[in-house]
Order: structure tokens, then sequence, then C-alpha cells
């Protein structure tokens, strides 16, 4: 009997055979029939049936493509041990391992030989294969396939639709949903937001924060990261903002009931509270799935739905829950027939305010609580942004679309199991079974599609049967040429043909007339800042007003008896701006709220009790806090003229305030500031929108680009912008054709309609009208506050160095001005800093070397080098350098704003061009 071994040997030897005839079969060039290949007779004999008649497009179409695939895998096997192969034979040769596999053919490149060779369609002349075979015969049954019907499986018994022995009709989808609406109410106000008294009345009568739905604004084109509508709602209503938490702290028996220990402190939440609140979401979710799925419009594929996020994410990009005029809508994309069209189809659903209503309440009020309980109770630190699960983990989702309610999920085989009747295991990976998760499966949306169904229909029906049947209502219903085109209606229902161009609706003749489709038109000309990357205004409107028409058909009061105006196609809007009245109403709040702080206060809670106003810091900042605008504040170097845009920002954080600074350090140097007062800010960043930050900082260069203006006017109509600052804004004035082009430009920017500032410590009374001129300001409308900018504790001195060649004044410069740091470092010690400034970039390298310290200027190193350059100096870290790293040689691209309060020595080994750069840069000792 063999051994073990030696039958592994031979099931290897067996493998080898077996890989080696396969190659053999498609490596096979017929030259009379193709029926002389094995494998095309094979084929020939599977496409019939046990009947003796064909099979049909559908079926065998598949088993080819199943063919190639496994062609290919094997093809990727036998390049392996090919390529093994030729680097043993070279070994056994004489060569070097590492030789061998150098000279020796790459997997690539064996890969691409055979493949061309057999695994393609050839063009006519080629030698015939039985891959060519294969290639053709699957693309003409394709084709065949997409122009034939599929048997069909729907019927009418008069107001009945019946598939497949489900039988349902409009009223009974009207029942379902109502329960199921009723039950969802219930878990949402009563056991979520802790609303016990709840028994059907209006919201207003619960206490609970009112939705603003005529002030609520979303913008589709925000692409920051945590980006949600839910943002605009507690800028909207602060006090909404832990409103869950802190109605569960006020009420005695919550409080008793949810939390472990009384002290504020330190306090720890009960889990199996926690666990008893996650299976009321749970249900909640269960509802909530079925009543979008239902009342949506044409029924999504469930990877569309479970997928939902509500906020942005890095990898999943812009959400797909926004709001629209009143009501939610959902953004899926499918890629069905992407392979022949090439283009991502986007599906626009709408729901009705009833449902809107719980969804905002949902991810408003209780989705922040339960993020925290879990934050809390297990740690929790990943929170999903998928409203039910991640795309990670829904491979299943692709298989049957849930069409026979089996899978692999979480939560059980037997497609039964409620959650709410699971035990209890006090494990810490539970969590991830409550909420958002990867638990929430096509096979567990089948299934709670067939339960709740059951209240309307005798049997009830699954996600491929509910689509059917969706479809066959607005046949009956809808399809009569009004609603909506043609080609969007077959985009909708997404059924079998669907996969046509759906670009053949008629171009509007508005846009014939401007020489361009109405793609084109909708995709480039006159869009809304707000409108997403992903849908154009046409195709939104169409989308929703079918989504209301189903609405209506199915009871819904909002849709029959309307909650305001509803745009539909071809319909004028009665005002110039949809947004208008409620812009106005988010500045004139805003604006209100800043009058109303207490400054000396603020200041206070900002810097310290013991800070007081210093010189014109209280008029300039009076002056921003009442919306005066032009204004021109001049102050010294040093006398804290960022305080005048960092107070207000800190006062009003639902506003933001963009920074326009000359230098890259001087940005850094302000963000700092900034962080360390905890104001939330960010740099602007091409490659990034940032998110809802108080402060953004950003470059003249980077302010005059493309996309930074579409940023601040995105968050200009959203009534986001509070003021514009242009710190050492005498910079504009040195801008010319050959230096810094677009400082010049930054006048331009009190076109864009908010207030301005501009801060500078050196701007003479007799440069001022050449910069209103460029700021297009009149002298009359500017607010001047102009305080002292000279330093009374700056002591100047002058050394000359007498030399009589370039070489020995170079020399001599370097010497003298070693022998003076030398002496202000012995005068002033550690941590006190000194900057030796040089005009030139070489100049700067040059004495760095010489002296041993860092260099600083525009070409050196990246943006973040810089700014750890700079980290480095001011906090003396680097004590193995000359002066124990307290000295840096710069040129004025570390002249301006830089806020080091430990700077007692500025050397100039070079004289600035300009007095006003002399100013600047010896300012900064002091």
């Amino acid at each position: 009997m063999p051994t073990s071994s030696r039958i592994n040997e031979l099931h290897e030897l067996l493998e080898n055979a077996a890989l080696a005839f396969y190659i053999s079969v498609l490596d096979h060039f017929t030259k009379t029939t193709e029926y002389d290949s094995i494998l095309v007779s094979f084929l020939t004999v599977l496409s019939i049936r046990d009947d003796k008649t064909w099979e049909n497009y559908a079926n065998f179409t598949p088993k080819l493509s199943a063919i190639m695939a496994i062609s290919r895998v094997f093809l990727v096997k036998h390049t392996v041990d090919k390529r093994a192969l030729y680097i043993q034979q070279r070994v056994e040769q004489g060569q070097t391992r590492q030789e061998a596999e150098e000279k020796s053919p790459g997997h690539f490149e064996i890969m691409a030989e055979m493949t061309r060779r057999f695994l393609v369609g050839g063009a006519e002349g080629w030698d015939t294969t039985p891959t060519q075979f294969i290639i053709r015969l699957r693309n003409y049954g394709m084709a065949a396939s997409g122009q034939e019907a599929m048997p069909g499986s729907v019927s009418w018994d008069n107001e009945d639709a019946i598939y497949k022995g489900i039988r349902i009709n409009v009223f009974g989808v009207q029942s379902m949903l109502q329960a199921a609406l009723q039950r969802a109410e219930i878990l949402l106000y009563k056991h979520l937001l802790f609303c016990e008294e709840y028994k059907d009345q209006p919201t207003t009568e619960l206490g609970l924060p009112e939705i603003p739905w005529d002030e609520l604004i979303d913008n589709a084109a925000d692409a920051s990261i945590g980006h949600s509508f839910v943002n605009n709602l507690f800028q909207l209503l602060p006090e909404s903002n832990g409103w869950t938490f802190c109605k569960m702290w006020i009420n005695t028996a919550l409080r008793k009931a949810w939390v472990e220990g009384d002290s504020e402190a330190e306090f720890k939440l009960l889990e199996k509270k926690a666990w008893h609140y996650g299976n009321h979401l749970e249900e909640f979710l269960e509802c909530l799935l079925f009543i979008i799925h239902l009342c949506g419009g044409q029924a999504a594929r469930s990877l569309e739905l479970l997928t939902l996020r509500h906020r942005n994410t890095t990898n999943g990009g812009i959400r797909n829950i926004l709001y629209d005029r009143g009501l939610i809508m959902l953004v899926a994309g499918y890629h069905k027939g992407f392979s022949k069209t090439e283009r991502l189809k986007v599906i626009h659903r709408f729901l009705p305010r009833e449902v809107s209503v719980l969804l905002i309440y949902y991810l408003w009020l209780v989705l922040p609580f339960w993020e925290d309980v879990q934050a809390n109770v297990w740690d929790r630190t990943e929170l999903s942004a998928n409203l039910w699960a991640p795309e990670e983990t829904l491979d299943d989702l692709n298989d049957d679309d849930g069409k026979n309610g089996y899978g692999t999920g979480t939560d059980g085989s037997d497609g039964e199991e409620d959650i709410r009747n699971r035990p209890q295991r006090e494990t810490k990976a539970k969590p991830r079974c409550l909420g958002p998760g990867p638990h929430w499966t096509s096979a567990r949306m089948t299934r709670i599609l067939r339960q709740m169904s059951l209240q309307g229909c005798q049997k009830g029906f699954t996600i491929s049967s509910w689509r059917h049947l969706s479809i066959a209502i607005t046949r009956r219903y809808f399809r009569n040429g009004t609603t909506a085109h043609a080609a969007l209606i077959g985009e909708v229902d997404e059924g079998y043909g669907s996969d046509s161009n759906s670009e053949l609706e008629q171009d509007s003749i508005w846009d014939a007339q401007a020489c361009h489709g109405s793609l084109t038109a909708g995709l480039v000309y006159g869009r809304l800042i707000t409108e997403g990357c992903f849908e154009t205004n046409e195709r939104r409107v169409n989308f929703r007003f079918i989504s209301e028409e189903w609405h209506r058909l199915l009871g819904f009061p909002s849709a029959v008896n309307g909650f305001g105006e509803i745009l539909t196609p071809g319909r004028k809007r009665k005002t110039p701006s949809l947004h208008y009245e409620a812009m106005r109403t988010l500045q004139l709040r805003r604006w209100k709220a800043l009058r109303r702080v207490n400054i000396d206060q603020e200041l206070g809670r900002l810097y310290g009790d013991h800070v007081r106003f210093r010189g014109k810091q209280r008029e300039a900042v009076d002056a921003i806090m009442m919306n005066k605008s032009p204004i021109v504040v001049i102050m010294g170097t040093g006398t804290g003229k960022s305080l005048c845009f960092m107070l207000p920002a800190a006062s009003c954080p639902g506003g933001l305030t963009v920074v326009i600074v000359p230098l890259v350090s001087l940005q850094g140097d302000l963000m700092d500031r900034c962080q360390k007062l905890k104001i939330s800010c960010a740099e602007w960043r091409s490659d990034r929108v940032p998110g809802d930050v108080s402060i953004v900082f950003v470059t003249p260069e980077s302010a005059m680009t493309k996309r930074f203006l579409d940023f601040l006017e995105s968050r200009r109509v959203m009534a986001k912008v509070d003021r514009v600052v242009i710190d050492e804004c005498h910079t504009i004035m040195e801008g010319s054709l050959s230096f810094r082009p677009k400082l010049r430009e930054l006048g331009t920017l009190a076109l864009v309609g908010v207030q301005m500032i501009y801060l500078t410590a050196t701007l003479p009374p007799a440069d001022e009208p050449a910069f209103f001129s460029l700021i297009n300001a009149r002298h009359e409308d500017v607010v001047m506050i102009r305080a002292r900018t000279t330093r009374r504790n700056v002591a100047y001195s002058v050394r000359s160095v007498p030399a009589s060649t370039v070489e020995e004044a170079i020399t001599a410069i370097v010497e003298e001005a070693k022998v003076t740091i030398d002496q202000k470092l012995e005068e002033y010690p550690w941590p006190a800093k000194i900057i030796v400034y040089c005009q030139r970039v070489e100049a700067t390298e040059h004495l760095a070397a010489k002296l041993g310290c860092d260099a600083y200027h525009r070409e050196i190193d990246t943006r973040d080098g810089k700014a750890e350059r700079l980290k480095f100096w001011m906090s003396g870290t680097k004590r193995e350098q000359y002066g124990d790293g307290r000295v840096i040689v710069a040129t004025n691209a570390l002249g301006l704003g830089i806020d080091v309060p430990d700077i007692r020595a500025v050397v100039h080994v070079e004289m600035p061009y300009r007095m006003a750069d002399y100013a600047q840069q010896s300012g900064r000792a002091g």
C-alpha cells in the first residue's frame, strides 16, 4: 500500500497532467473546421438539452463565461509553473538562483504571450482556436438575449396584482405601510427619544426640537469628510446638540435606570440598559428599512438601500442621504450594464414627509446618542456612516438580490429569527450586532419584508417579488406618458432590458437653441452651487415628481394635501432664488448673536481672566461684531492683530471666517494659536474640502483659484461665510506681474458680498489711496482703526565690515555675524531665540552651513518640512545645533506675522530692499 507521501506525489502528478492537458486543449489551432477542437465539440453537445432542444441564450451564455473564467485561472497556474521550470533549468545548467531569476521570462511576459496566442478573440485571418469560438458565441448570445423578453410572471385580477402566488393590491400596500409607520413612530418617540407620554400626538407637543423645514438647506456639493445635513440642524438649533442625553439625564427615573453612579464628572452607563435600548433601535431600523423600500418609489436593489450613507466618508465619498426642499432624497448608483454603456446610473428616490420626519429625527437626535452610548459602554471608536450596513461586508448582496431569502448573514440561518428574541450574552463583541453593522444582509432584508408584508397580503413578499409587483403597479397606474420621460422611467424600474442608453430622451428646445443637448446643459451650464456632481436639475425634479406620484398613490397625507411649494417639471418658481429667505434668516440670526456677545467675558474665556484688551483691539473687535465693512486695522507688530478675527470666530462658531495669509510659515503659526484656543480651524488644501470649521486659512495663490472660489461661493450661498480677513494686507501692494501677481487680485474678494477685514502693521497714510483702489473701496466707506506701530522696547545698531574684495567681504560678514550672535546668545540665555535675515537664498544657505543651524526660505523642504523646522527652532529641541538650536537663518519668508514671544535679537547681514520690510522683520524682536 502506498505511503501518504507517495499519494501526495501521485496527486501532484495527476494535477500537473490535467493542467497540461487543458492548456493543450486551449492551445489547439484547427485547420479544417472548428469542430476538430475537443472543447468546441464538447460545448456543442452541452448546448443540447435532454429533450433534444437547444439551450436558450440566458442559460447557455453563463456557462461560456464560466469556462472562460476557469481558463484564465488555469493559465495563471500554468504561468507560475512555467516560470519556475525555466528558473530550475537554468540553475541545473550552473547559473546562480538570482541570475536564473533575472534571465528567465517574467510572469507577465509568459502570460501575455499565451494570452495573445490562444486566449483572446482574433481578427480575420488568424488561426482558429477554441477561445475564439467561445467568445464569438457568447457575444452573440448576450446580444440576442438583450432583445428577448423574459417569460411573464405577473397577472391582474381586478385591482389585485398576482406574482407567483402572491396577491396584493394598493390598499394592502397602504395597510402594511401604515402599520409599519405606526410601529416605527412608537419605537422612535417612546423608546428611543424617551417621550413616554407619546400617544400619536404631534411632535410639537412632545417637547422635541422642531425641524426647521423652511430654513434647512443641504449642499449636495459639500464633499467634506463627515459632513451631513444634520450638521446644519445643529447650527440652526444649537440647543439640540446632546438633546437625548440631556433628556435622560434630567429625568430622575431614566437617569437611575441608565447611569451607574451619580457623579457628573465620572459616570458609566449600564450595559444592560444599553442593550435594551439597542434592541429597540434595531427594531426601529427594521421598520425603517421596510418603509423606505416600499415608499421611496420604484424598488431599489438591496445593495443600493442597505449601504446608504448619511455622512461623507473618505472611501465612499459624498453621502447619498440628502435633504431637498422638505423631503429626504436618497441617491444611489448602480453598475448594471456599466460594461456596455460605461456609465454609472444614478437614481434619486424621495421619501414622503411622514417618513422624512422619522429619518431626520433618527439621524439628528437618536444616532448621536447611540454612538455616545457605544463609546461609553463598549469603548467603540469606529462608528459607521451607513444607515444599515457597510459596503465591504455585503459581498453576498450581488448574488441573487435576496430572491430566495437565504444568505450567510450573521443573524441566523433559518431566515425567521427575530433579533429581539436573541439571548443577551455579556461580551464586548456584541455591539456589532446592534445598530448599523455587517449583520444587515440581503437575506435579513428579505426576511424583514416577508414578515412585515403579511399585514397587507396573505403571503409575504421578498426583495425580488416586490420589484416585480411595484413595477407592475406603476405600469398600471402611471405609465400614461405624462408622468416623466420614458427613458427616465426605464432607468428607474431598471428591469430586464433597462441597460439601453437612457439619453434617448428628447432634448429641450431651449438647449437645442444653445447648441447643445439637454444632458450637456444639465451637467455643465447654469448649475447651482448646491447641486451634487452626480445629478442634474432636470433629472432630480423629474425623479421627485414620480416619487411624489407614488406617495400619493400610497395615500400619504403630505403628498395628497401638500406641505408647501412642490416643483413639477415645467413649473416656474415664484421667487428668483429658492433659498433667499432662508439665507437671510440665517445671516440675521448670526449677526444678532454676535451683537449680544459680551466681548470681555469671551476674551477671558479664550485667553484667561487676567487678559485685557490692548490699544485699539476693543475698537476693532466692536466694529467687527457690528458687521461693519470694510475694516482696516493698523496695529504694531506683536500687538495682537489676530485676536480681532479669532475672538469673533470663537464667539459664533456656526459661521466661517476665511483668513488669507501671505506666507506658509504664518499660516502654520496661526493654526497653532487657534488650536491652543480650541477654535476649530483648517488649512486649505486643494485635494480636500475643509469640514465644518470656524476658520479656514489660505494663501493668496490658493485663494484665487477656481476651486477655492467655488468653495467660498458655496459656503456663501448657504449663509455660512461671516467674513474674509486678509492678514498682512500691505502685501497686496507688493504684488506685480513678476512677483506673486495673485496678491494684487485679492482686492476682488470684496465683491463676494461679505464682511471684509484688512490687518497690517505697515500701511503709511501716504499709501492709503493706492491701497483703497486695490481693494475696491472708497475712503469714506472704510472703517480705519490705526494704532501706534513703533516699538519702545527695540534698540537698533549698525556694524560695518571693511573689505577690499567680494570674497573678503563675505568672509568678514560671516565672521562678524558669528561674533555678534555669540554675544547675543551669551547675553540672552536659553530659551531666548535669534533670527538672522539674508536677502538671497544662496546667502541664507551659506551662512546657515557656516553657523551650523537650520535655514528657512521659500525653496527649502516641503510644506510640512518647513513647519517642522519652525517647530524645532521655536521649541529649542535641537540642542546639538549651534546656539543650542536657538538660531535660524532665514529670508523674508520668515518675516511676516510670526508670533514668538522670546525672540531677543534680529540680525540683518544684508540690508532689506525696503524700509517696510526692515520694520516688519526687526519687529520680530522684543
